[in-house]
């Protein structure tokens, strides 16, 4: 069965609220794992410096 990487799919995760945390966030890392994108919430991010930082903070003072 192939991946419907640019279609829309239907997952089955339920809506967060103030029960289910623990329910919700088995089937969160779960569906992040499957898609490959769990280390973008497991790594601890990198410190910019230099030209990529000036880059950052020129792009968020815009907004």
């Amino acid at each position: 069965m192939a991946d419907n990487e640019g279609g829309s799919s239907k997952v089955n995760i339920p809506k967060l609220d103030d029960c289910n945390f623990l329910h919700w966030s088995m089937r969160m890392k779960a569906h992040l794992r499957h898609k490959g994108l769990i280390k973008y919430i497991n790594e601890i991010p990198v410190a910019l410096n230099g030209a990529a930082a000036n880059a950052v903070n020129k792009k968020h003072a815009k907004t």
